[in-house]
């Protein structure tokens, strides 16, 4: 039992100290928004080509690109809501264009 435990505890904290994944996922969204704009891909199907990713993740994470500069910012300095990561940010459906119902939909609260 305490090995299932140890491995429980492994898991929890992992998820927490990994948030550099959110810092990480905001920077490959960068990234990504670069070599669309600047043409390195002309299409999503090209841009998962060129960085060996799927299709549906891309789609499904280019959004986060968009993020507005208050949540970017809030990440950076891992201020944000601490229910939100980087797994749940790729899932929570379609990223809202409005920076307010952005921060009300990932759950961030500004200070």
């Amino acid at each position: 039992m305490s090995s299932a435990y140890s491995r429980l505890v492994v898991v929890l904290r992992c998820e927490r100290c990994l948030e550099g994944g959110l810092i990480a996922l905001v920077n490959l969204m960068a990234g990504w928004l670069d070599k669309l704009a600047q043409g390195s891909a002309a299409s999503l199907r090209q841009l998962a080509e060129l960085v060996d990713r799927d299709v549906a993740e891309i789609s499904r994470t280019l959004p986060f690109a968009f993020l507005s500069p208050e949540m970017t910012e809030a990440i950076l300095e891992d201020t944000q809501s601490p229910h939100l990561t980087a797994w749940g940010m790729k899932r929570i459906g379609e990223l809202p264009p409005l920076w307010r119902e952005q921060r009300h939909r990932l759950s961030y609260r500004s200070a």
